[in-house]
């Protein structure tokens, strides 16, 4: 889970940040409120999962467009 890997002090990878303006899309894509989101444990864990990847400390400069990324979901 996400929570084990970033509550690893050992953890390598890398956690992408998304915008505001992705979480209004998901919030719209999903139809609910972030009230709604925040209180479905389930639901937020699996959206924080996609942002996670371990085992790679990536720089925004080691990072290509498409490219895809093993995440924890």
């Amino acid at each position: 889970s996400y929570v084990t890997a970033l509550t690893d002090p050992n953890f390598v990878g890398t956690v992408f940040a998304p915008t505001n303006d992705a979480f209004g899309k998901l919030l719209m894509s999903l139809g609910v409120t972030a009230e709604q989101l925040l209180a479905d444990k389930a639901t937020l864990a699996r959206v924080l999962a996609v942002h996670v990847v371990a085992g790679t400390a990536a720089r925004s400069t080691q990072l290509t467009a498409g490219q895809k990324l093993p995440t924890l979901a």
